[in-house]
């Protein structure tokens, strides 16, 4: 019988790895590999749109409250030059009071209770208000926030299934080569 053991990250300081096991719980954003081009939320949808669950930073905050501490974060090079969507939109505030009482088993009190941080503030009622618009930016800015808040990310390069019949290295050389064709001959 096989036994189970907790995930383990390892880390280093400069070339020498050091031994600390920490433990992590993962969770998985879906999105940055996709045409959706945002971890973990979906503007997209026809229902009212609150703040906890299409504001990405106080998705990733209430995620990080329900004691996550690892993210795979998928992303796409086909994305790339693609144009994204706009994720700043409008959206209802989820108060702090709901939004802590949505990462609180319902029979344990909040009162009085901090939370282990603050939510994320979002000014004059428009989630994702900075949230960059090119791909590049955008990865990269998903990876500083997720490490501000002390998660480790595991970047994951993830194809669509349309794309699963072209390598992502003959992907990019095709791109390139395209993009040097100046006169469209092909050469």
């Amino acid at each position: 019988m096989l036994k189970s053991s907790p995930a383990a990250a390892i880390s280093t300081c400069s070339s020498a790895i050091t031994h600390t096991i920490t433990h992590t719980t993962g969770i998985h954003l879906f999105g940055l590999n996709t045409d959706a081009n945002a971890a973990g939320i979906d503007i997209r949808q026809d229902k009212p749109k609150e703040s906890a669950y299409v504001d990405w930073k106080t998705v990733v905050w209430r995620n990080r409250q329900l004691g996550f501490n690892a993210v795979r974060l998928p992303f796409n090079f086909f994305y790339l030059d693609k144009e994204l969507d706009d994720y700043a939109v409008p959206c209802n505030v989820t108060s702090r009071e709901e939004l802590i009482a949505g990462v609180t088993p319902p029979n344990v009190s909040t009162a009085g209770k901090r939370p282990f941080t603050e939510p994320p503030v979002i000014q004059d009622g428009t989630c994702n208000a900075d949230m960059p618009d090119t791909y590049l930016e955008r990865l990269v800015w998903s990876i500083c926030y997720l490490t501000s808040q002390d998660m480790y990310v595991a970047i994951d390069h993830h194809l669509d299934y349309s794309q699963r019949d072209n390598t992502s290295t003959m992907m990019m050389r095709s791109r390139r080569t395209d993009d040097d064709d100046d006169d469209g001959d092909g050469a």
